[in-house]
């Protein structure tokens, strides 16, 4: 291929190729050319590349002409340094990906898997890594953080392989997110105090923190109970004899009310466990489903003593429409459970007795025939 032919094709100017010039499917020949012709291809202006799944004689040319900015670099060094890739482990390492202690912990793991090829490569990576270069990347991190400088944990992410070791950036940047934690080495994810840090900031909305935190420290009783607190799905990640474990599932729940769809279906039976949910977060209830305590008075009424607008789901309703005990505990709690009074219960007289001792101003809201009930006319006019 010429290389104005090339140039045309790859829309080049100033020696780089446009924006979505190339994917995984252009053809071999096309990097080989920008290559042979010095073409640069920024990757961050590829989108359509994978270079995870990029065939390795595309891969080649490619890591030629770029710049080296491209996400899942350590994965990428990963694959090829596991096949003992020498030219592909070479040109990663050109880009300087590794820090010095990451290359000399992957010499000791490369001898280990009998990567003889890249081995050398790596020896001599540790003598050409500009360790304050290094230092102060990490100088900088940690002022970011410190400052909550915005952009700062974008940042944290895209450099924290680098310094997974470094406690003092791992202990700023969890404060700020608890997730942080899964960029940090074996060691620091067993250190107890960075794991309370990290798991104090769990929104409870991601994935858990505590699939990070290392579990030696699952059976320590501050850990569980701030991870089981903040995050309903902590117990998920728990070993198999914890989560079945009454004690735990008891612990959670009192924790969390909400962790009931994430416990064993056994204990969607257990009343004593429903009832520990229920009462520390009402809308533990829906996780039920067809369990028979889903219909049962006592998980009911405790649920609209928290929270009256149980009344408004359409399941719930459905389950306790009859039940005079549900709606007499939800008009105790707020008067508004009024609005949601069913048929059947607007016309009895047996029902707006209790619930006139309640309110008298409930009666307007009955029919005519309770307004007009003789006992129900003495009771107003007491």
């Amino acid at each position: 291929m010429l290389k104005t032919d090339l140039e045309k094709r790859l829309g080049v100017r100033g020696g780089i190729a446009r924006v979505g010039a190339v994917n995984n499917d252009t053809p071999v020949e096309v990097f080989r050319g920008a290559e042979a012709f010095g073409i640069r291809i920024l990757l961050v202006m590829q989108s359509g590349l994978d270079l995870l799944t990029l065939s390795r004689e595309k891969l080649l040319p490619l890591l030629s002409v770029c710049d080296g900015n491209f996400k899942k670099r350590a994965e990428l060094f990963e694959k090829y340094a596991l096949l003992d890739d020498y030219e592909v482990v070479a040109k990663l390492l050109s880009f300087k990906i590794l820090t010095v202690g990451e290359a000399r912990r992957k010499i000791e793991w490369a001898a280990e898997q009998g990567l003889y090829k890249i081995l050398p490569l790596l020896l001599e990576y540790t003598q050409g890594v500009n360790e304050e270069e290094d230092e102060k990347l990490l100088s900088r991190l940690k002022n970011e953080l410190a400052g909550g400088k915005k952009g700062c944990m974008k940042h944290f992410r895209e450099n924290a392989e680098k310094f997974s070791y470094d406690r003092e950036l791992f202990v700023l940047a969890v404060q700020k997110e608890g997730l942080g934690l899964k960029y940090a080495s074996p060691l620091l994810r067993a250190d107890k105090e960075l794991a309370l840090l990290a798991l104090h900031a769990d929104n409870g909305m991601d994935e858990p923190v505590l699939t990070y935190v290392s579990p030696r420290l699952y059976g320590e009783e501050d850990v569980l109970h701030l991870a089981l607190k903040n995050n309903p799905k902590s117990i998920t990640v728990l070993p198999e004899h914890m989560r079945t474990d009454k004690n735990v599932v008891f612990a959670a729940l009192s924790k969390n009310g909400l962790a009931l769809p994430n416990v064993g279906k056994e204990f969607l039976r257990d009343k004593e466990a429903v009832m520990l949910a229920v009462r520390q977060n009402p809308k533990a209830y829906f996780a039920l489903g067809d369990s028979p305590l889903s219909k049962d008075e006592d998980v009911g009424e405790l649920a609209v003593e928290g929270e009256m607008e149980m009344l408004g789901s359409e399941v719930f309703f459905k389950n306790f429409h009859s039940s005079q005990r549900v709606f007499l505990a939800a008009l105790k709690k707020d008067a508004r459970a009024m609005r949601y009074l069913p048929v059947s219960l607007k016309g009895n007289v047996a029902f707006a007795k209790q619930a006139l001792a309640i309110n008298k101003d409930y009666i307007v809201d009955f029919f005519y025939n309770v307004q007009k009930d003789e006992e129900i006319a003495r009771i107003l006019e007491g």
